[in-house]
């Protein structure tokens, strides 16, 4: 008897978690930290930098035009590569929606019916890497060929966020906790783009 019940105790204090220890993130799901982690790597790496990459090529297009790139220079009306320099991220907006309109269906597809979910978000999410380190090399030389690689950028960010987004219904089977979750993942991600823009502007 009291050999059982020092079993029974010893089983009830490996349940309890000590108070030193901090509570695990999203109640220890590791998909759903994974979700979140994420989010911060989404807007840290490709969409808060998009901003200056847009602007840096407008200003790298009109330098390349023979235009003034001050803030009060007249409208640059001298074509670069086809297209006027107020014209590339517009074009580049163009592209990539009509590009991920068409595929992405498909895309959708083979996520959802076939097991090379978690392989596509892989690739995509290192290819992602890859486009967006080159952005540190961009110069007045190789501007143009950097704006087209991010066109490819874009299109596997939409690729990966489409993968990202299939898992977010499996979390969890709690309706409620999954509302709780989905809510935290939106302000993680303000407060990410909030926090790099401060940097950037600090710096």
């Amino acid at each position: 008897m009291i050999t059982q019940q020092t079993q029974l105790s010893s089983n009830d204090s490996s349940t309890v978690r000590p108070r030193c220890r901090p509570k695990p993130l999203y109640n220890g799901n590791p998909e759903a930290l994974g979700w979140a982690l994420d989010v911060i790597a989404r807007i840290i790496g490709f969409i808060a930098p998009a901003v200056y990459l847009s602007v840096a090529i407008i200003n790298l297009a009109k330098l390349e035009a023979g235009c003034d790139i001050s803030e009060d220079a007249p409208e640059c009306n001298v074509r670069v590569h086809g297209l006027r320099p107020s014209s590339l991220i517009t074009t580049f907006a163009t592209v990539v929606g009509v590009t991920s309109a068409c595929c992405l269906p498909f895309l959708g597809a083979v996520i959802d019916y076939t097991p090379y979910r978690r392989i596509l978000g892989s690739v995509t999410a290192i290819a992602q890497i890859g486009f967006t380190f080159g952005q540190v090399f961009v110069t007045e030389s190789d501007w143009f060929a950097l704006f087209i690689a991010q066109i490819f950028n874009a299109f596997f960010g939409w690729i990966h966020t489409l993968v990202v987004f299939a898992y977010l219904p499996e979390l969890t089977d709690d309706a409620k906790l999954l509302v709780t979750w989905t809510a935290n993942f939106h302000i993680l991600q303000y407060v990410t783009l909030l926090l790099f823009m401060a940097y950037m502007l600090g710096i």
